[in-house]
């Protein structure tokens, strides 16, 4: 008996696409999981060993700006998936949960790239200091809100990605 022959384009078709599904899962899991360890384990131990909020802040300044850039990068290929999934199943694909957490993603992440900014301005760098500290701090307490906001957004969006588990990763798209 003979083994099935498949064409290269044909296991191209299926191939690609579970390694792009792959992709996106990983690189969510990535900046998801980088938020959540850095958090809840980082932000403590750095207090700790430093023995100062301010040198830890000036550490979580950096390292935020790496996850928001990483954030764009699963957004951006969450999107791909989302659309392609929808174009896949017509204009009824993917859900509405799906969507509806994506885009609160999207809108945090664009709201933590504006406040930011505003953060940097008021840090001395060289003295490693604050400038205005009560101003500094109702901004600060802005970014943490707009930053737990995305993270319960992101657990959501998780769960919509973990409900389709069973399901197979999106096809290659086919010209007619």
């Amino acid at each position: 008996m003979t083994e099935p022959h498949f064409s290269q384009t044909s296991q191209s078709r299926r191939t690609l696409p579970a390694v792009l599904h792959y992709l996106v899962t990983l690189v969510f899991a990535v900046w998801l999981g980088g938020f959540t360890f850095y958090a809840l384990v980082v932000v403590p131990t750095g207090h700790q060993v430093l023995k100062s909020k301010m040198r830890q802040g000036f550490i979580t300044q950096q390292v935020t700006n790496q996850l928001n850039v990483l954030g764009v990068a699963a957004l951006s290929l969450l999107l791909w998936q989302m659309l392609a999934v929808r174009q896949r199943a017509g204009s009824r694909g993917g859900s509405r949960t799906a969507w509806l957490s994506w885009t609160v993603l999207a809108l945090t992440l664009a709201a933590l790239f504006w406040i930011h900014p505003r953060l940097d301005t008021m840090l001395d760098p060289v003295s490693r200091s604050v400038a205005d500290d009560d101003r500094f701090y109702e901004w600060h307490r802005w970014y943490l809100v707009v930053a737990t906001m995305q993270w319960m957004a992101a657990v959501v969006h998780l769960a919509t990605l973990i409900g389709k588990q069973g399901e197979s990763p999106p096809t290659a798209v086919r010209s007619p």
